[in-house]
C-alpha cells in the first residue's frame, strides 16, 4: 500500500482526517507520563520529517544517484515503469501509478503527482 501521506493526497477526507489529530501539547500528553527510569540514547542517523514534497525531494536526491528526475516508489507503483523522456529538466518530483510515457521539457522545480486519475502539478517555492 502507498504511504499514508500519499493516500491523503488524493483523499476527499483530508479535513476529516486532520480533525482527528489531538491538538494537546506534547509535554502534557507524552512527556509528563514517561516513567522516571526511562533512558535516552543518541541515534546517529539522518532524519527527514517528510511532511512536504520539498523535504521528500531532498531525501530522494540524496538516495537516487545521478538523477534530475526523482521518482517516488511505493508498493503501489513498484512494478510500473513509465517511460520518461527528459529534455533539459531538473529537480522534478514524479509519482504516477499508471503506465504512460512522460515527456519533460525545460522545466525546473516542479512536482508532478498522478494517482487514480487525479493530476497535481505544482511549482516548488
Amino acid at each position: 500500500t502507498a504511504p499514508y501521506y500519499l493516500e491523503l493526497l488524493t483523499s476527499a477526507d483530508i479535513v476529516k482526517e486532520y480533525e482527528k489529530i489531538d491538538s494537546a501539547q506534547i509535554d502534557k500528553k507524552i512527556f509528563e507520563k514517561i516513567p522516571n527510569d526511562l533512558a535516552v540514547y543518541k541515534l546517529n542517523t539522518k532524519w527527514y520529517d517528510i511532511g512536504t514534497f520539498k523535504t521528500l525531494k531532498r531525501y530522494l536526491k540524496e538516495n537516487q544517484k545521478n538523477n534530475e528526475i526523482y521518482k517516488i516508489k511505493t508498493e503501489e507503483n513498484k512494478n510500473i515503469e513509465s517511460e520518461i523522456v527528459n529534455e533539459s529538466s531538473k529537480d522534478v518530483l514524479l509519482f504516477s501509478n499508471t503506465l504512460k510515457k512522460i515527456i519533460l521539457k525545460n522545466i525546473k522545480d516542479i512536482n508532478i503527482i498522478e494517482k487514480d486519475g487525479i493530476l497535481l502539478i505544482e511549482k516548488e517555492d
